[in-house]
């Protein structure tokens, strides 16, 4: 068996039967002494077309430290940033890109930089928010939580 991706019916396959790992970013920086948490408007499905942290799946034989470092770069351009682990959590999506939903058991950090954000094609905007709105998504709402406390 040869080691590389999956096909599109090998993870649907899996999807639907174990729970994923992930983790989640979640960028933060005080204004006028509040927390605002980054938040990018997501081109993709699961929660489509609303604001969510910035996140990705953990890779087999890769640490959360390089997973972090990499979805950052990848999805924001930032590569010079400081994380603190919070907590895990287990999230669920009713939806993938490859048809079903499913459970994740997601590793949340928060993350500081100066670095300046740029987007990938994965999001089409951001926006930073000291409270909540209705434009974020459950999932981002339950992971930000956990920064909150």
């Amino acid at each position: 068996m040869s080691k590389g991706f999956l096909s599109e019916s090998e993870y649907k396959f899996i999807l639907e039967r174990v729970p994923i790992v992930t983790v989640e970013a979640v960028i933060t920086r005080n204004n006028r002494r509040k927390k605002e948490f980054l938040l990018a408007k997501r081109t993709r499905i699961p929660e489509k077309g609303l604001f969510h942290v910035i996140g990705g799946r953990l890779f087999l034989g890769e640490n959360t430290e390089s997973a972090i470092k990499r979805v950052l770069e990848r999805e924001t351009s930032v590569k010079n940033f400081k994380s603190k682990f919070i907590a895990i959590d287990t999230l669920f999506a009713k939806e993938s890109e490859a048809g079903p939903g499913f459970q994740a058991l997601s590793c949340i950090f928060e993350v500081k930089t100066k670095d300046k954000i740029i987007l990938n094609r994965e999001n089409s905007e951001f926006k930073w928010l000291s409270k909540i709105d209705d434009t974020v998504a459950e999932n981002a709402r339950r992971i930000i939580s956990h920064v909150q406390r």
